[in-house]
């Protein structure tokens, strides 16, 4: 999910970034800052939209005649009609900061050029739906309508296309729908896919030529981003489809872009050679482009095509893993870096990796050695810039490797901390100790993320005799000031900074400052280990017990290597037996590696955003600098291969995307360890608030629960302030569990048995409920007449709750136990029983399934068998579904949603069988009921569901042709396409596939 997410979105980002106007005239979209209902504080698998200044867009609006200028103003005849939302209110329309809604940018001068009323209307409409907040008397309600606002805003840009009035309002609306389907997307709207389809097809069957070409580009991203995101590619098709693309609407920025994310998601899912070819396809189609960053983009991605069939990134994991012949074979693939007199910076950067890599790795010798070829190489480029750069570059690198074995010196003075600020460094008054000297920037995230592992080593450590100094190679004294303000807890070592800074002096270049001129210091962080005589006894680049940790326990003598790694506070003992003990909270960490851009681990200090500032070069007819980059050199990064591209720690590493992942850490979403009962609610409230793409990460839950955990433990805490603990605790733990964590449904259990004898009454309605669910959930064995009985027992307890949201595992449950009922009658009374009630429920997914539950169908279960089974639509991943492919082979149908516990729980089940059998012939093609088709995406992929899943309106109607009502239910389908049996698990269906098998 997280490729197709990435390039599903990629073009209409584009279009964003082009400089279409859009919805709130600055071309952002509406989830900026600007706005108060943005839902998330993060775009979850969202590329950068952001592309260098001054290129062409290839918007509509460039061929707009010279002497037109258009004209749309807000007046009481182009007052829009009434928008219907939240039961027919009517927003006030409120105007922007001029005091008037914006209207499309208009050429200076000339004849003014109207269009219709009609389209005037729509235009002012959308304005006005961006410009106001959403109604609704809750925060659900509001985004609720902000949803439906944005699948007004595309139908109405549809429209104005459909006009085709004028470039700039065809501009507008191009902008403005794609804001919308954007924004559908981050609310997790399960049409936005199907919308954004929809609009790509209108869009590209426009008249006008360039509206046209957009829509193509969509058609194409969206056909492309479904093939890389199917667990088999097929690579040459992709490339096939990208020479087409190329061959008939290369020619700007947009196009060259999205032809560049292709590749790259090629070259990371490892189809090498086409990677290749496309950039080199790409390469071909822009080097005589008459824009000339658009041809030295087009030869940036030959140089990068160039990089990859050397392959130095594979070459490099060689050396490091030690294979034989690996260094000799290393370096004849950097001697083909070396061969051209003008190299490109791309390979420069690679080189520069190298020798980063060999020496953040332990293998000085081998870096001293390709450093020497390296400055040998380019010692006459062409280039003067290139040329003072690799020799500085050589110069620092060998002072640095210089100063081991060394007295350590370092020029700084403190600016605030156990010193006074001004006080210089006195290294001779800690003589006797083991320094670690740990060089940093507050901009560094790993640097940061160091902080709480260091700070809990040191205090293990400082009585054995080591000691922490901490050197700050900031160059903005006042916002370095700030983050120590607000973060002392976590570096409680005095802070220094070079000498110049201190003073105020200004560098745009942190290296320019003259303590990173002492030291050497190019790549950060890095942490210098100095002996009790004072002489630096190692380099580190990062905090690790195999390198690190065995050097402290040589120089402080101690009895095993010391391991770096946060441990969160236990929680406190509960004195007050009418307070339950909270139950312990696994750390779950994430994965590492992750594909879309992830929060700053907590409890890590909260810095400014970090500034450019790594060393500059720049050669000739080079783009403005841009921060974005990637492996593959598209708009959106060129520059940052142009210039200022040279840090062994640079965003265009070809070495990166292979290094060995982390270890897992600790949970990077745990509140701080200093805060107050009052703080730790408040600090949950604002977790909560987060999105869901957000909430559903590994150690979300956990993290939340162990927050409650320490209200719970804190004697001061106010009662109230427990009760919200708790109920918040019971709440994110049931909503892991019903997303099938087992650990959080084990903790849940247990943390409902501590509240059983809780007499508090808003305790003891929210364990009624939990004991009645678990009751449900634990009867999956229970015999014919003990499932009677408790139906009984749920039809008085449904009859006096209010269902919502958390009662939908125990209604899938409930209806898991009636299909257990061996009487058909008994069944379909329960079912439309039971069904009335459900459908009576505040939440949509809930009261939908009772409705279908309550609904006799025309055809029952027992109807189907001996029939053909038909089946048609779409998958989950927008591929056409083709039942006939199945013919030959067995299939079990399996009807069932992410949100259905029974089916989750069967889910191993129906894979275990697949797994023994599908070398026979033997398939499971899946029907999902699932609304949410966001949620639906998350679960086959973090599950790695191998078989086709349909999806959307069509599989629901699937479900109601067939007489679907609980869920999962399961057909048999034989060679022939008949329907041989109808069961709700597999084990049910599995005597009778082992002897369609056995034919």
């Amino acid at each position: 999910m997280a490729v197709r997410s990435r390039l599903a979105w990629l073009v209409l980002g584009m279009m964003l970034a082009g400089g279409l106007t859009g919805c709130g005239g600055d071309g952002q979209p509406v989830t900026a800052e600007k706005s108060k209902f943005r839902p998330a504080e993060e775009t979850v698998g969202l590329p950068p939209t952001d592309v260098p200044r001054g290129l062409p867009t290839g918007n509509s609006g460039e061929n707009q005649p010279a002497d037109q200028k258009l004209i749309i103003e807000k007046s009481a005849g182009t007052t829009p009609p009434a928008v219907a939302e939240n039961g027919g209110k009517q927003p006030p329309a409120t105007p922007n900061e001029k005091g008037t809604p914006e209207t499309p940018a208009a050429p200076a001068g000339g004849k003014e050029v109207t269009v219709s009323q009609e389209v005037k209307q729509m235009v002012v409409m959308i304005q006005e739906m961006v410009e106001t907040p959403p109604p609704g008397n809750n925060e659900n309600e509001q985004l609720t309508n902000l949803a439906k606002r944005q699948a007004m805003i595309v139908e109405l840009s549809q429209r104005i296309l459909a006009a085709n009035a004028h470039p700039q309002v065809n501009d507008f609306a191009l902008g403005s729908a794609a804001q919308a389907l954007r924004m559908l997307g981050e609310l997790g709207d399960p049409s936005a896919p199907m919308r954004m389809a929809t609009f790509a097809k209108a869009v590209a069957a426009s008249p006008n030529a360039d509206i046209a070409r957009k829509g193509r580009l969509m058609l194409f991203n969206g056909n492309v981003s479904a093939q890389l995101a199917a667990k088999k590619v097929d690579a040459p098709a992709i490339l096939k489809e990208l020479e087409k693309l190329l061959a008939d609407d290369a020619g700007d920025q947009d196009v060259l872009m999205i032809a560049s994310e292709v590749c790259q998601v090629l070259g990371d899912r490892g189809y090498r050679d086409e990677a290749v070819k496309g950039m080199r396809a790409i390469a071909a189609a822009y080097k005589d482009h008459k824009s000339e960053q658009l041809a030295a983009a087009g030869k940036m991605h030959e140089y990068s095509a160039n990089l990859i069939e050397l392959n130095v990134r594979g070459l490099l994991k060689d050396v490091l893993a030690k294979k034989p012949d690996a260094n000799e074979k290393l370096l004849t693939g950097v001697q083909g870096l070396l061969t051209e007199t003008s190299p490109s910076p791309a390979y420069i950067q690679a080189i520069v990796d190298i020798i980063s890599q060999l020496e953040k790795s332990g293998h000085e010798e081998l870096a001293k050695q390709f450093l020497g070829i390296f400055e040998t190489g380019y010692a006459k480029h062409e280039n003067a810039e290139i040329t003072k750069f690799i020799a500085r570059y050589a110069e620092m690198t060998r002072k640095r490797f210089a100063m081991v074995g060394q007295p350590f010196a370092a020029s700084a003075v403190s600016i605030e901390g156990k010193d006074k600020p001004g006080v210089p460094l006195d290294l001779q008054a800690m003589k006797g100790k083991v320094l670690l000297v740990c060089c940093w920037r507050t901009d560094i995230e790993s640097a940061r993320n160091d902080l709480p592992v260091l700070r809990q080593t040191t205090e293990k450590l400082q009585p054995q005799g080591l000691e922490v100094i901490s050197l700050v190679l900031d160059t903005q004294l006042a916002e370095l000031q700030t983050v120590l303000q607000f973060n002392r807890s976590f570096i409680p070592w005095t802070v220094y900074v070079s000498p110049d800074v201190a003073k105020g002096e200004k560098f745009q270049d942190w290296h320019e400052s003259s303590l990173a001129k002492e030291l050497n210091l190019f790549g950060l962080p890095l942490y210098i280990l100095v002996d009790k005589e004072g002489k630096v006894d190692s380099l580190h680049y990062k905090l690790d017990s195999e390198k690190l940790g065995l050097r402290l326990k040589e120089l402080l003598g101690l009895p095993e290597v010391p391991k770096f790694e946060f441990q969160p506070p236990p929680p406190l003992s509960i004195d007050n037996p009418t307070i339950p003990k909270a139950e312990p909270t696994p750390s779950n960490a994430p994965s590492a590696g992750p594909p879309a851009p992830q929060p700053p681990t907590p409890p890590a200090p909260a810095v400014p955003a970090p500034a450019a500032s790594e060393p500059k070069i720049t050669e000739p007819k080079a783009a403005e600098p841009n921060k974005q980059g990637s492996l593959i050199p598209d708009l959106r990064q060129i520059d940052r291969q142009l210039a200022g591209l040279f840090s062994p720690f640079g965003l265009l590493s070809v070495l990166a995307a292979d290094e060995p992942a982390p270890a897992a850490e600790a949970n990077p979403y745990l509140a701080k360890p200093d805060l107050t009962a009052n703080q730790l609610n408040d600090w949950i409230e604002r977790m909560l608030d987060k999105p869901k793409t957000i909430q559903s990460r590994p150690g979300f839950s956990a993290a939340i629960a162990e927050a409650c955990d320490r209200i719970l433990a804190d004697k001061t805490a106010k009662e109230n302030a427990q009760l919200v603990a708790i109920e918040n605790k019971l709440a994110i733990l049931h909503r892991a569990a019903c997303d099938g964590d087992e650990k959080a449904d084990q903790q849940l259990a247990a943390f409902v048995a501590t509240l059983k004898d809780d007499a508090r009454p808003r305790i003891a309605r929210q364990t009624s409920f939990f004991q009645e669910e678990r009751k449900v959930l634990d009867a999956s064995d229970a015999k014919p007449e003990e499932i009677t009985s408790l139906l009984k027992e749920l039809q008085d307890f449904y009859g006096k709750e209010k269902l919502a949201a958390k009662h939908l595992r125990m209604a899938s449950g409930t209806v898991d136990l009636i299909n257990k009922l061996e009487d058909g009658d008994a069944r379909e009374k329960h079912f439309s029983e039971f069904g009335a009630v459900f459908a009576k429920s505040s939440d949509k997914e809930l009261a939908r399934y009772g409705k279908k539950l309550a609904k006799k169908p025309e055809t029952k279960e027992s109807d189907l068998v001996g029939k053909p089974l038909e089946l048609g639509g779409n998958t989950a991943d927008d591929k056409a579904f083709v039942w006939e492919k199945y013919r030959g082979k067995v299939v079990i149908v399996d009807f069932w949603a992410t949100w259905c516990g029974p089916c989750r729980k069967e889910m191993p089940n129906v894979k275990a069988f697949r797994d023994q059998h599908k070398d026979q012939g033997f398939e499971i093609v899946g029907v999902s009921v699932d609304k949410d088709l966001e949620a639906l995406a998350a679960y086959l992929q973090e599950n790695q569901i191998p078989w086709e899943t349909l999806a959307g309106d069509e599989a629901g109607e699937l479900a109601e042709k067939y007489g679907v009502r609980g869920i999962p239910t399961m057909m048999l389908v034989d060679q022939k396409g008949i329907v041989v049996a109808v069961a709700h698990n597999i084990a049910a269906l599995a005597p009778q596939a082992e002897k369609l098998l056995a034919k």
